[in-house]
């Protein structure tokens, strides 16, 4: 966390435009995740807490959080997006070469911006990297008008 933290200030520092992506992983939401209990643990949490401090820091942002990293050929697969840890493949993973593919889009195309979503892959159809984008969504970041009264 801490190292994240000061990568993107310093980032932030010298590039109060620059936009982030960051990569970190799914299971974030689940405490009690295999990565939660390895070693020492909270690795989760720790990614967690770096996203957070990305999504506050004024810095546009897309987070890719990953599922279980693969060496395989990438684009031969179709890539499934949601949020929350709402993907259940088995088996859980996605190729590396497919979450570069997401991050360069991501870098490379505005206005991917302000994004936070999982990515893993199934056998199908191969999937664009820019619909891996869209997908990546929710309903209120394509123009919809809401309103909401949240009461904690």
């Amino acid at each position: 966390f801490h190292g994240g933290k000061a990568q993107i200030t310093a980032f932030a520092e010298a590039n109060p435009k620059g936009r982030v992506v960051l990569v970190s992983t799914m299971g974030t939401t689940k405490p009690e995740s295999f990565y939660e209990k390895m070693g020492n643990g909270h690795i989760g949490f720790y990614k967690l807490n770096a996203e957070a401090f990305l999504m506050n820091s004024g810095l546009p942002f897309v987070i890719i959080k990953p599922c279980g990293l693969v060496n395989t050929p990438g684009g031969k697969a179709e890539l499934l997006v949601g949020h929350d840890d709402d993907i259940h493949v088995k088996p859980p993973t996605v190729p590396r070469e497919d979450v570069a593919r997401v991050m360069v889009e991501a870098i490379s195309r505005p206005p991917a911006v302000n994004l936070r979503f999982d990515l893993c892959s199934r056998a199908g159809e191969p999937t664009e990297a820019d619909k891996v984008l869209a997908a990546a969504e929710f309903p209120w970041q394509r123009g919809g008008q809401a309103a909401a009264v949240l009461v904690a």
